[in-house]
């Protein structure tokens, strides 16, 4: 979990609930609007992610030797709109998955934000978690209560949401989530585990096994759109949301006003 920033993602959270949720195509589909003051406590929380948890007394040494401390982490003058925008929404993500998903924020992992300097964007899951069960014994398998959460989240300023409907919904499957991605992503995880003091995390490489169609396996998109969008997203997922078996896979439209704009809301 990105510690230093976890009192304003819980504030956030706290803030919003979900729209009664439906089914489609064997999805969980849920929405989760924003106000504007909604919007204020996102970009306290992205603020929160970027200046770090920095001890006051050397900020204070920092600023005494001329060294703009605040101003670096900001990275305002040497930022991308569009990479400012993602690391926010996963932000929003993130407080929707603790809230409405129950996700444990004790293993939660969003290993890119913020992103390099909020200048590049990496493609590929954008959060992770996963409970697992200390009491297992080497070697045996997964028990039911065991899990693995993964999450991959996207937006659009677009007129249309296929686009973006089409490239989430790509970005679970299995033509991007491949045996030899996943084994590097849960290994990654497990080293993230073991810094935390988890127990049994070579249990997590377990979840590679039938991945998609894996029970212990929950599979979160989420699409952030304008209000303007909603709309035409709504009729997106209805209409061309693939068919999925296990019951595993929710797609949560986060709705954000004004989110042209948001990345200005965001660095201030």
């Amino acid at each position: 979990m990105i510690i230093h920033a976890f009192a304003e993602i819980q504030a956030l959270a706290d803030a919003c609930a979900p729209l009664a949720a439906s089914a489609i195509s064997g999805w969980t589909v849920d929405e989760w609007h924003l106000d504007d003051d909604q919007v204020q406590l996102l970009a306290d929380a992205y603020l929160a992610v970027l200046r770090g948890d920095i001890d006051n007394a050397v900020e204070d040494e920092l600023k005494r030797l001329g060294v703009p401390i605040d101003k670096l982490l900001i990275a305002d003058h040497d930022s991308r709109e569009l990479v400012t925008r993602s690391d926010a929404i996963e932000i929003a993500a993130i407080a929707a998955l603790i809230k409405a998903d129950r996700w444990p924020t004790d293993t939660l992992y969003a290993p890119n934000v913020p992103k390099m300097s909020r200048k590049k964007s990496d493609s590929g899951i954008d959060a992770m978690a996963a409970y697992l069960d200390p009491n297992a014994r080497p070697g045996t398998p997964l028990s039911p209560d065991e899990k693995l959460y993964i999450c991959s989240v996207k937006h659009t300023l677009q007129s249309s949401s296929s686009t973006l409907r089409y490239d989430l919904v790509k970005s679970v499957s299995e033509d991007e989530l491949t045996p030899t991605y996943l084994a590097g992503q849960l290994r990654v995880l497990k080293g993230h585990l073991d810094q935390l003091g988890v127990s049994n995390t070579s249990r997590v490489i377990l979840f590679i096994n039938q991945f998609l169609q894996n029970e212990n396996v929950r599979v979160h998109a989420v699409a952030a759109v304008d209000p303007s969008l909603l709309s035409d997203l709504t009729d997106q997922l209805t209409k061309h949301l693939p068919q999925m078996k296990t019951g595993n896979h929710a797609l949560r439209a986060i709705i954000i006003p004004d989110l042209a704009n948001l990345h200005n809301r965001c660095a201030s």
